[in-house]
């Protein structure tokens, strides 16, 4: 039995092999201690999301403030940040319709608190009624903001959505 190989399965196992070596990257920056600071996590989030943004079709605004002092971050909230931040973007792309991102860093040094908002244009969530399904990228967010004594703030309306990380380092 001769098994052939097609430009299609070439290309399939070249993007699984791409997918894996991305998330080797992801685990390999996330586990770094060079890279526990405000800064890195800022550059790695604004690379991250130009370039998925980029490759989406979407229009980034990445604002983040220039940080006088040395923040220290466990790579724990490092993680679980760059995590939930994949998940919006993911849920921009599968769900929102978008066209414009918008990501926006606030720190308040004097608080040891930041926020990361995460703002789309595109078509809103429906509003939860009770009975309704939560989907697991929310569920999957909201533990992972609770597992650094961080909060998740979501508003939505036909105008987009606004995701809002708050975190207390």
């Amino acid at each position: 039995n001769k098994t052939t190989t097609t430009p299609q399965s070439l290309a399939n196992i070249e993007q699984a092999a791409n997918d894996v070596i991305t998330k080797m990257n992801e685990i390999v920056w996330a586990l770094n201690p060079s890279n526990d600071t405000m800064d890195n996590l800022t550059a790695y989030l604004r690379v991250y999301a130009n370039n998925y943004c980029e490759f989406h079709g979407l229009k980034l605004n990445f604002e983040a403030p220039v940080i006088k002092d040395i923040i220290i971050l466990k790579s724990s909230i490092r993680r679980n940040i760059f995590l939930c931040i994949k998940e919006c973007l993911h849920n921009i792309v599968k769900h929102a319709n978008a066209q414009n991102v918008k990501i926006h860093i606030t720190v308040e040094e004097a608080k040891r608190s930041f926020s990361i908002v995460i703002e789309d244009n595109g078509n809103g969530m429906k509003e939860r009624r009770p009975n309704d399904r939560i989907g697991n990228g929310y569920l999957n967010m909201n533990k992972r903001m609770q597992e650094i004594n961080g909060e998740i703030i979501m508003e939505f309306n036909n105008k987009g959505t606004k995701i809002e990380l708050l975190i207390i380092y």
